[in-house]
């Protein structure tokens, strides 16, 4: 997913250089609120109005923040020519949050083509551009229920203030069926989503996107904040595949760092029917490589989480970028071995929840998102067993 951020070519006046403010630093203390700076979305991504006041309200509650008035964000991003559509680089994030003094950026951007209007909060590292909180909802829904904010709001914090010799960064290059046929492509790229966020759960990781993952292998167009971020940045890409006896799974996990060193497979077997079991070891098997304590697990059940996991994928296909119609996007770790975006993160969200609760109404989002053969087997496997065609037509 392209993420939100704030897109900015700096050009800085002559009487205030970067040099001239005090850096921001990773990791900071926790005697002092955290600085953030909340910044709207313009055009068709502007917010409904009311609610940038909204967020500022509660993000004003929070004892351990303190606001950069918006009348001072405004000023800074108008002398600078900047407009909210993207924070390119860490670089540019690092001098923006020098100029402004924030320790972290809150984005608000309308989601598009959605009904109800919806809308996409993320909450940005000033000083390496990585996104610590990503909220989606309708509008109404926030309005009404702050709780998923605030506990986004809250974990951010908790990020920000971790010293970075106890950060982890790591990059999800996904998961893929390891045995002929394509039966487990769809669990293989659940995984893929279901991990991010048992991992993400952790003060201690923090999860890359896409873009820096992608601009890793462009070593030559990094920064210096962009490197330090790859030297201590691990990939993880792994693969599924029945079992001998057919009553469990065993799951491959292979620690890759940006360029190109790998670790050994590290190998879980877990059983068929236990997706929690399942999650557990997957993320237990990380930690433990990484020498990072695993976070208390969140208790929700599991339909529940997969309508968590529904919604997020129906948000997030207002994108453009999520179009069915759209070629494939693919990225190849330094070791050659593809780490295969084949769906986009609408559709991983979507076999998210339907890996979670298998109900007809999650598999109609997987066929949604899905394409090719996966899309094809879905339609044959909905026919044989309700005598009638997925979506209301045949995939061909």
């Amino acid at each position: 997913i392209r993420s939100m951020m704030l897109f900015a070519f700096l050009a800085l006046p002559l009487l205030l250089s970067a040099e001239d403010v005090k850096p921001r630093a990773i990791g900071g203390s926790s005697d002092k609120p955290a600085r953030v700076a909340v910044i709207a979305g313009e055009g068709s991504r502007a917010p409904k109005a009311g609610m940038v006041d909204l967020l500022t309200v509660e993000l004003s509650k929070q004892k351990q923040l303190e606001l950069v008035e918006r009348s001072e964000v405004q000023k800074v991003l108008a002398e600078q020519s900047l407009t909210a559509a993207g924070l390119t680089t860490g670089d540019a994030a690092a001098k923006l949050g020098r100029l402004l003094s924030a320790d972290l950026f809150a984005v608000v951007e309308t989601i598009p083509k959605i009904t109800p209007a919806a809308l996409r909060i993320q909450l940005i590292e000033s000083c390496t551009g990585v996104v610590l909180g990503d909220v989606l909802q309708q509008g109404e829904s926030l309005e009404q229920d702050l709780g998923e904010l605030r506990d986004k709001v809250t974990l951010a914090l908790a990020k920000l203030r971790t010293a970075d010799k106890e950060r982890r960064y790591i990059g999800i290059l996904g998961f893929r069926s390891e045995e002929a046929g394509r039966s487990l492509d769809g669990l293989a790229e659940a995984l893929g989503m279901l991990l991010a966020t048992d991992l993400n759960r952790s003060p201690a990781v923090i999860i890359l996107d896409r873009e820096h993952m992608d601009r890793f292998s462009r070593e030559k167009e990094l920064t210096a904040i962009e490197l330090a971020l790859k030297s201590s940045a691990v990939l993880v890409q792994g693969g599924i595949k029945r079992a001998p006896d057919d009553k469990h799974f065993t799951i491959t996990v292979v620690f890759e760092s940006p360029t190109g060193q790998k670790t050994e497979p590290v190998m879980a077997r877990v059983p068929r029917d236990d997706i929690p079991e399942l999650r557990r070891a997957l993320a237990n098997t990380i930690l433990d490589r990484l020498q990072v304590v695993a976070p208390a697990k969140k208790v929700m059940g599991r339909k529940e989480e997969a309508e968590v996991f529904a919604r997020r994928s129906e948000l997030l296909s207002g994108y453009g970028s999520y179009a069915l119609h759209l070629p494939r996007v693919a990225f190849a770790g330094p070791s050659g071995l593809a780490a295969d975006y084949e769906r986009d993160a609408a559709g991983r969200a979507a076999e998210a929840a339907y890996a979670l609760h298998p109900s007809q109404e999650n598999l109609h989002r997987i066929a949604f998102f899905a394409r090719g053969i996966r899309r094809k087997e879905l339609f044959l496997a909905f026919w044989r067993q309700h005598g009638e065609a997925l979506l209301g037509s045949a995939p061909y």
